[in-house]
């Protein structure tokens, strides 16, 4: 299973779920008959704007690894800001994104595109300041950065390894930190299961719609029941794809989902057909591993 290129950041798409019924058609009462088929699987669909050489690259590679349907990759949910938090207190790490501005687009969806190059660790030192370890390009005065839900403008930086960046608006409230979830099984459950009981050491209260994982799977919260302090019985779907083991490890943070591409031929025909074989948007879609 190939792990995710952190250089590929979708700028549309998700996961969905995919089912299929089966018609018996009409009953005599006039309704038609349905009955589910014990497929249910997770199908998936983003899209990339290859802007760039790295960009390319990273997709070429992805698509010349699995080799078409043969190979499985770990695609992440891109929804690590809609996890159930923890409350922000303190100092913290994260890992922004980085825009650049166009003023001349103000006002429009054209106006900050993602510089999805600009990678790192980054810690807030001050209500104004963040410092950052780049492992990617480094940012630069002029270009933004999201914290907290906020475009703010970097107005300069210094220093190299790391870096001290200075933004503006202010963090109002000081330095606060970035809430994080740890939650682990409160008891054992068996393989087809669709309720789990999960208990937070942090984080919470799961909400219905929220997406978790254990290991390689990826599950969808239908409902969510108190049923001790800080544990949760979860009815979830698709049911457990394997028993899990009480205390093991649910990741709200960073879900992902082992998948397929769902054809030998996605994207093949957008990399043939870059424009001025620089740049171009490609769709790639999954399905869940069976």
């Amino acid at each position: 299973m190939l792990g995710w290129n952190p250089l590929l950041c979708p700028i549309a798409g998700g996961f969905a779920p995919f089912v299929r019924t089966l018609s018996g058609g009409q009953s005599l009462t006039g309704f038609e008959q349905l009955q589910p088929q014990m497929h249910d699987r997770w199908s998936a669909a983003f899209t990339f704007h290859l802007k760039n050489k790295p960009l390319i690259f990273a997709v070429r590679a992805m698509l010349t690894q699995l080799r078409g349907r043969a190979g499985t990759i770990l695609v992440p949910t891109f929804e690590d800001g809609r996890a159930p938090l923890s409350p922000p207190s303190g100092q913290s790490k994260f890992n922004p994104p980085f825009y650049q501005r166009f003023a001349k687009f103000a006002g429009t969806p054209y106006e900050f595109e993602q510089l999805a190059d600009i990678t790192g660790t980054s810690t807030i030192t001050a209500d104004d300041a963040f410092s950052f370890t780049a492992t990617g390009t480094v940012p630069q005065a002029k270009q933004f950065v999201t914290i907290f839900g906020i475009k703010r403008e970097i107005v300069a930086v210094s220093g190299g390894g790391p870096y001290i960046c200075k933004f503006r608006p202010k963090l109002t409230g000081g330095a606060p930190t970035a809430g994080t979830v740890t939650a682990t099984a409160a008891g054992a459950a068996s393989l087809n299961a669709t309720l789990l009981d999960v208990a937070f050491q942090k984080g919470g209260p799961p909400e219905p719609g929220n997406f978790f994982s254990i290991g390689a799977r990826l599950y969808s919260i239908n409902t969510a029941d108190l049923i001790a302090p800080n544990t949760y019985r979860l009815d979830i779907w698709p049911w457990l794809r394997a028993d899990v083991a009480q205390g093991a490890e649910i990741n709200f943070v960073s879900p992902a989902c082992e998948m397929r591409l769902a054809s030998d031929a996605e994207g093949t025909d957008t990399l043939r057909a870059l424009a001025l074989l620089k740049f171009g948007d490609v769709t790639l879609r999954f399905d869940e591993v069976a």
